[in-house]
């Protein structure tokens, strides 16, 4: 005994572009599906944010930065990603294997930007 065919349920757009429906999304400003085509829809980037350290970056800075924030790293030991902290002096930590930027002489007393300014110089002159 052969199964059923397969019933194929197409939506469609006021534009008359029709697909299935996991093809469209909901636009709270139009109030109506929307499909995915291009044309039918834009992209907007409201704000950046850096996609390791999860904060937001301004538009130079990103530019600056290859899209990650000024004051995000990467663990030279496990590749995760470092943050900032303070314990006396500022430094870099990982969460994961605890190496920490003490380690190779680099800490700040001021705050954790003067940390990534001298981060950034180390490597440009590596």
């Amino acid at each position: 005994m052969a199964p059923p065919p397969l019933a194929l349920v197409l939506y469609g757009d006021p534009e008359h572009r029709y697909a299935p429906v996991g093809d469209f999304f909901y636009s709270a400003e139009a109030k109506e599906l929307v499909s995915r085509a291009l044309g039918a829809s834009s992209a907007e980037v409201d704000s950046l944010y850096c996609p390791r350290a999860l904060e937001p970056v301004a538009q130079s800075d990103a530019d600056a930065a290859f899209g990650r924030s000024d004051a995000c790293a990467d663990c030279p030991r496990c590749g995760t990603t470092l943050r900032a902290v303070r314990d006396g002096t500022w430094h870099y930590a990982c969460a994961s294997c605890a190496w920490t930027s003490r380690a190779v002489d680099l800490e700040d007393g001021e705050d954790d930007l003067h940390l990534a300014m001298k981060l950034a110089q180390r490597e440009a002159e590596a």
